[in-house]
């Protein structure tokens, strides 16, 4: 198996679903985690990912994660949309490719997450307010 989509789990996701799948398979490639429950850490560390996207995992009756931990050598692709006053660790080397939806109405410091520490990002796609405009310039000047 080399793709897989959760799509409105309810149940603990980290704990139950997380650590066996990228410990039994071992060829995934293409995950995507769609309305699905993530109450606290979420850790994800692969040598094969190549694509992940987390979408709207903690938004209205879906418990908000604390922290997403992404550690995978392969991945060049990753989606974002959900909550932006979670933190993150991003450790993906080979990583070209990122959408990331910041225009959340929330207080937080860090809207643009671990993506401004990303040196090496090609294409990047990204929804932000027009109030964010100006703040973006200074951390992703070119």
């Amino acid at each position: 198996m080399t793709t897989i989509v959760f799509d409105g789990i309810h149940q603990n996701v980290q704990h139950d679903v997380i650590p066996l799948l990228f410990s039994e398979c071992l060829q995934l490639k293409d995950v995507t985690f769609k309305n699905c429950w993530i109450i606290s850490n979420l850790n994800i560390t692969s040598t094969k990912l190549h694509h992940l996207k987390i979408i709207d995992c903690g938004y209205n009756q879906y418990p908000i994660p604390n922290r997403i931990a992404v550690d995978a050598l392969n991945l060049s692709s990753f989606e974002y949309n959900g909550p932006t006053t979670i933190g993150f660790d991003v450790k993906a080397p080979m990583l070209l490719k990122v959408f990331w939806n910041a225009a959340k109405r929330e207080k937080n410091q860090h809207r643009f997450g671990p993506i401004a520490r990303l040196l090496h990002i090609e294409n990047l796609s990204m929804i932000i307010y027009t109030s964010q405009v100006s703040h973006s310039k200074t951390k992703f000047a070119c």
